[in-house]
């Protein structure tokens, strides 16, 4: 019995593991289909579950017999003890091909590895090198896989992820309080991986302690692969720059001044320094800092190959007290470039362009707006200032503010690359859109000048003054004067849409009444679209009088070869304008994105400068709670 036992148990087996004949599809179609090896298999399962029952009852009787010191004769238990050989890995094969593990554990070990990264790195694969031994094999095989230190990995374990990660280049992104002293030691753990470091970016919240100074001090052994280094404190706090005793000892000599091969540099709160400046940076954040020009024109001078250049409330006092050279400071490869200085004064913004050279920016981002204080010395008298290299596509002048000698200018080219917002004296308009031969579609800002001959959207806006400072009485509208306004149209040629919020509208009809006899032909042939809102300070009727005198106007009821344009304008007075116009709107019966907006940052750049400006305090909040519940 138990030899033919053996004989069908061996031929379940060769039929399991023996390959199919046929491989490929194409004789797989034109030949009978052959039995599987599953086929085999599944035939023979009854047999291989009898098998297994048969091994453990020999396992059980044998175990019996010898604790009754029974010796059995030596021909049956050679055979007991061949068919058990044969038997248990008969079934143990047929269960691994059934298990639904089985797909997972026969993946090639590179694709394993592909797969483990997609879960994340370090802390994150811990529990993947547990599941089993082949797991556990490939995960500390993959150095990839612990090369990558976050928030989570400052831990006991941080020495063992730098083991494992081998030759591999690190990737640091940490953002630690200053009074934790715990992860910063195992912040400083990561100098023995200097060789190895190739990003490094470190967020402080908190003050510059001691603990600070001491964990950035060990860095002091050279970071040849080094290409992204980020240093930024959290709070407007006082770090002493590279000058100072402190600053040498912490930032001076990191990683022993050599750097071969950084391209990116931002910082934040803090001074940069020589070492890291060089040709190879092409890249250069610079954040939250009081730099004099005689501090900050060294650096740009030091880096020509910029790229990417971010100087955000960095220039608020940049203009006090220059010693430097006069010449420019030619920056011939940038392509984008951030200003943000909310509250600072136009003066500094001119003094900075004046001293830059920027052929052509693809990507420019300057926020100037929110300030309190007007230049004294604003002054427009350059022969050649630098030209944008985008036309400006949307054109607004904002009146929403103390004091009222004060206007938003806001300009923004339609595809997104280019956004700028300023804060200047409203003398300076007939400056900016000086009348000649060859700027009447030209818009003057100090050094910067902008081509408005392809500006198809304007919007005058302006609010009621809520309170008796800055000159204007509460409630009173601020306005632009007519002549003001003549300068702004005369440099608009191509305007389609006109939006009118908040300001009265006497002095825009009077101005275009003024610009048509100076031209001596129609004004604004192109234009499709008038938006009117809150004009207010007057009565219905007289408003309504108001929104007609526009309408008739821009409609050009005196040149009948031009159209007529959609008149948007509230509900209450769009029964006043009657049948007089094809095309009459409320606003009321506008979405809440059809109305036109005066600025709208683009989500790419809003979401670069709260990464930049805004605290991670409490991200890091978030990261300390995680690890202390756990």
């Amino acid at each position: 019995m138990i030899p033919a036992l053996l004989d069908r148990c061996k031929a379940a087996i060769i039929s399991a593991i023996s390959p199919s004949p046929w491989n490929s599809p194409l004789e797989a179609s034109s030949q009978p289909r052959r039995r599987t090896p599953v086929d085999a298999l599944l035939d023979e399962s009854s047999l291989l579950t009898l098998a297994e029952a048969i091994a453990q009852k020999i396992s059980k009787d044998r175990a019996a017999l010898i604790s009754q010191d029974w010796i059995p004769d030596p021909v049956l238990s050679q055979e007991l003890l061949a068919a058990q050989v044969v038997l248990l890995p008969a079934f143990h094969a047929f269960s691994e091909i059934l298990s639904p593990l089985r797909a997972v554990n026969n993946v090639p070990r590179e694709v394993l590895s592909r797969i483990f990264a997609l879960v994340g790195t370090g802390t994150d694969v811990v529990p993947l090198s547990r599941v089993c031994r082949r797991w556990r094999q490939i995960a500390l095989r993959s150095p990839k896989l612990w090369a990558s230190i976050g928030n989570r990995d400052l831990t006991p374990m941080l020495p063992a992820f730098i083991e494992r990660a081998q030759d591999a280049p690190i990737d640091v992104d940490v953002c630690i309080d200053s009074g934790d002293t715990r992860r910063l030691e195992r912040l400083a753990d990561l100098q023995s991986a200097s060789s190895q470091l190739r990003s490094f970016e470190v967020t402080i919240s908190g003050s510059f302690t001691e603990g600070v100074k001491n964990a950035l001090s060990r860095f002091r052994t050279p970071a040849p692969l080094l290409t992204n280094l980020s240093i930024r404190f959290d709070y407007d706090v006082k770090v002493p720059g590279p000058g100072s005793s402190d600053g040498d000892e912490a930032f001076g000599l990191l990683f022993d001044k050599q750097l071969p091969t950084m391209s990116t540099l931002s910082v934040k709160s803090l001074r940069p320094w020589t070492a890291c400046l060089s040709e190879t940076l092409t890249t250069l954040i610079l954040a939250s800092l009081y730099l004099s020009a005689n501090d900050l024109y060294p650096c740009l001078r030091a880096v020509p190959n910029l790229t990417f250049l971010a100087l955000l409330n960095v220039i608020s006092i940049l203009s006090d007290d220059y010693t430097g050279s006069p010449d420019p400071i030619s920056l011939d490869r940038l392509r984008t470039f951030y200003l943000h200085q909310p509250g600072g004064a136009h003066k500094h913004f001119v003094h900075l362009m004046s001293h830059l050279q920027i052929p052509r920016p693809s990507l420019a981002c300057i926020l100037m707006g929110e300030c309190n204080t007007l230049d004294d010395d604003f002054t427009l008298n350059l022969i050649q200032p630098a030209r944008l290299s985008c036309a400006l596509t949307r054109l607004v002048l904002e009146m929403d503010g103390e004091p009222a000698a004060k206007f938003y200018l806001h300009c923004v080219h339609d595809d997104e690359t280019f956004v700028l917002s300023i804060c200047l004296p409203t003398p300076s308009i007939p400056q900016m859109f000086s009348a000649g031969p060859d700027t009447t579609t030209t818009l003057t800002l100090g050094y910067l000048s902008a081509d408005t001959s392809h500006t198809t959207e304007f919007i005058l806006r302006a609010s009621s003054s809520s309170n008796g400072g800055g000159g204007v009485g509460a409630g009173e509208i601020q306005t632009i004067s007519v002549e003001n306004l003549t300068h702004v149209f005369r440099h608009l040629p191509a305007l389609e849409t006109l939006v009118v919020t908040g300001t009265p509208l006497d002095n825009v009809v009077s101005a275009l009444s003024a610009l048509r006899d100076e031209v001596h032909s129609p004004v604004l042939p192109r234009l499709r679209s008038l938006y009117v809102r809150g004009i207010g300070g007057i009565g219905a009727e007289m408003e309504a009088a108001a929104v007609l005198a526009l309408a008739r106007f821009v409609g050009q009821r005196m040149e009948p070869d031009l159209l007529e344009p959609r008149v948007v304008c509230p509900a209450s007075l769009k029964n006043s304008l009657g049948p007089r116009f094809r095309e009459v709107e409320a606003i009321e019966d506008l979405g809440a994105s059809d109305f036109p907006r005066p600025l709208m940052v683009p989500m790419a750049m809003q979401e670069f400068l709260k990464a930049n400006l805004e605290r991670n305090e409490w991200d890091w909040l978030m990261e300390r709670n995680r690890w202390n519940w756990s």
